[in-house]
């Protein structure tokens, strides 16, 4: 289903509860892919093993930064995204911490870079706590895909769908949840959502 801009979705607060406990966390494109054998990406849906594991793997962060990327793959599966990174950002400083990414170097450091032409970070820096949006929301699709953003960002990387979720915020620095998927896979939509939210409402 197609979304309009203005509709945000607000997951339940269970999920920003535990990710505020192990420290801001943010998922941004910089990952693997989740596709099948023809290279078609899966419809996004959660299975009972993905929310225990999900569950363990960030509850084991706090005290083993190996389960990161572990969390990060459940939810990159779950969504069928392609690319995910996980940390934080403070917004005056320009500063990230990285908790895992799968980036390359030259994209981990030019997305933060990038921050202030990225069309999904200032709506996100402003919204509320658990506020999910995904790009068609802000922008319309086209104009996302002509924007110098998506120019030096996403198109290099084959990226064509970008979703953000603010999971944390403290004075400046926010942590997110943010995800992209490429090549033949749909644009995100009221699905992946839903994934986010069924996510959260299981811790």
């Amino acid at each position: 289903a197609e979304l309009d801009p203005g509709d945000p979705v607000k997951p339940s607060p269970g999920f920003f509860r535990l990710a505020t406990m192990a420290s801001a966390w943010m998922i941004w494109p910089c990952g693997k892919h989740s596709v099948d054998g023809r290279g078609w990406l899966q419809m996004a849906e959660t299975s009972p093993q993905d929310l225990t594991d999900l569950s363990n793997y960030l509850y084991g962060a706090v005290f083993d930064d190996a389960m990161w990327a572990k969390a990060g793959e459940v939810v990159r599966r779950a969504t069928n995204s392609q690319h995910v990174a996980l940390g934080f950002f403070d917004y005056q400083t320009r500063q990230q911490s990285m908790l895992h990414g799968d980036c390359e170097p030259e994209f981990e450091h030019s997305y933060r870079d990038l921050v202030d032409i990225n069309p999904l970070a200032r709506p996100m820096q402003a919204m509320a706590l658990g506020t999910a949006l995904v790009d068609q929301q802000v922008v319309a699709h086209g104009d996302f895909e002509r924007s110098a953003f998506f120019d030096l960002w996403m198109r290099p990387q084959q990226m064509h769908s970008a979703m953000m979720h603010k999971t944390s915020t403290r004075d400046r620095i926010n942590g997110y949840l943010a995800l992209n998927r490429g090549g033949k896979g749909g644009k995100y939509d009221r699905r992946e959502l839903q994934v986010i939210d069924e996510i959260s409402s299981t811790l």
